[in-house]
């Protein structure tokens, strides 16, 4: 079976009163280590003196069953002024002459505890209280390696002054409880701060009942009347985007272009014909080689010019193309070679 673990700073400053007491009390009975029982009541007394008296009295009993039967040890000496008002004025003399050798002798060898053990009977001075205000007290010492460490003390009391304050926590720079295997874990104070919150919102998983806030809460959530949801928009088809139109163009605008080009050409007159004369009644033809040649050349100047005809027609950009130079190539054949197109000159007689 394991032993009792040793109590920590964890659980000397943030346990309730009730719980608290309950682990000391398990720890001295099985351990009988009665150093650490003085030191667990004197840091009880620190957490005391902050939280306003909740913790007055919390273990004073086993306090004064080891001062009165227990081996005395120098944590027992330095330690007795901080428990004076656990004893009756003759059980504390019973006790210094267990301890001391006489009086003086306990007044020199306890002359810091007693100094400390006065600031532990005082009241707060200040008038900085705010009602609504939850208070606790961080403060920040030095352990002997270097290292810092953060001590909070909650629910505090908020009107003892900067002297006060520092003089208490001194205190726990005297204990060895909280040391560790490599530091004296508190061995040099350095600051502190008082700081208020304002408690909102609480909760205890072991409360079975809600708080008030939380009941006010669900009343309000359910008298909350509930968002109507934003009516659908009806796109109409003016709304719409169109679609992109296709770059090829259909048939029909395929069929109406080709019917404008052949027109075209066909106005063109025919360099072998001239145009016949009301008032001549026959007239020899000039020269036909300048005009093919004039042809010829006006149809390699069609060949260079860019085609866009793919833009408008369902074809692709190189059928077009080839059907294109071939027609051009047999319409520059032809006009070289003076072929007709199918239609019989009029000759005039």
């Amino acid at each position: 079976m394991m032993g009792v673990q040793k109590l920590a700073e964890r659980q000397l400053f943030l346990m309730k009163s009730e719980s608290l007491e309950k682990r000391v009390r398990a720890y001295y009975t099985e351990t009988r280590d009665v150093d650490a029982l003085i030191e667990y009541g004197v840091a009880i007394l620190v957490r005391n003196f902050f939280c306003m008296g909740a913790f007055a009295g919390l273990i004073q009993d086993l306090i004064q069953e080891a001062y009165l039967s227990a081996e005395p040890t120098a944590v027992m000496r330095q330690y007795l002024p901080y428990f004076e008002k656990y004893f009756t004025a003759d059980q504390l003399k019973i006790v210094i002459k267990r301890l001391f050798n006489g009086h003086s002798s306990y007044l020199t060898q306890t002359e810091e505890a007693r100094l400390n053990s006065g600031y532990l009977a005082q009241e707060g001075t200040l008038d900085n209280r705010v009602e609504g205000l939850v208070y606790r007290v961080e403060a920040i010492f030095e352990d002997s390696i270097g290292k810092k460490h953060q001590l909070t003390i909650r629910e505090t009391d908020s009107t003892f002054d900067e002297v006060q304050t520092i003089q208490v926590l001194t205190i726990l720079t005297t204990l060895s409880i909280f040391d560790t295997a490599d530091a004296r874990k508190y061995a040099t104070y350095v600051s502190y701060q008082t700081s208020g919150k304002i408690l909102a919102t609480a909760h205890n998983s072991r409360q079975k009942t809600k708080t008030v806030l939380d009941e006010e809460k669900t009343v309000a959530a359910k008298q909350a009347p509930q968002q109507e949801k934003a009516p659908k928009k009806t796109v109409t088809a003016t709304d719409k985007k169109l679609p992109p139109q296709p770059l090829t163009p259909t048939r029909t605008e395929e069929a109406s272009t080709v019917d404008k080009t052949t027109a075209v050409k066909q106005k063109e007159p025919n360099p072998t014909n001239w145009p016949e004369n009301s008032n001549t009644t026959s007239r020899t033809p000039a020269n036909t080689e300048p005009k093919k040649q004039a042809a010829a050349s006006k149809a390699n100047e069609r060949l260079q010019q860019s085609d866009t005809s793919y833009k408008r027609l369902g074809k692709s950009k190189e059928q077009i193309q080839n059907n294109r130079e071939g027609k051009k190539k047999k319409h520059i054949v032809d006009s070289l070679l003076g072929r007709k197109k199918d239609r019989k000159r009029n000759k005039r007689k």
